[in-house]
């Protein structure tokens, strides 16, 4: 693997990068991580600069079609 560059130098995925063996189990890389509130269209640590009636109208509705999708 190359050494990362760009925003994930600093990230997450940083440190599935380095030298030495593969871990067996990967879960607890990612255990640690702060988590996605459920439901939400935002990740975790998202700020909250776009309200959605700012968004245009067509990503609106995509997201009114995949929460139909979603609870059918």
């Amino acid at each position: 693997m190359t050494r990362p560059t760009g925003p994930v130098r600093d990230g997450p995925a940083a440190s599935l990068g380095g030298a030495g063996a593969a871990p067996d189990d990967s879960g607890p890389l990612f255990a640690a991580l702060d988590r996605d509130p459920h439901g939400s269209l935002d990740e975790v640590h998202d700020e909250n600069n776009m309200p959605l009636d700012g968004e245009p109208q067509r990503v609106r509705d995509d997201l009114d079609a995949d929460r139909a999708r979603a609870s059918a």
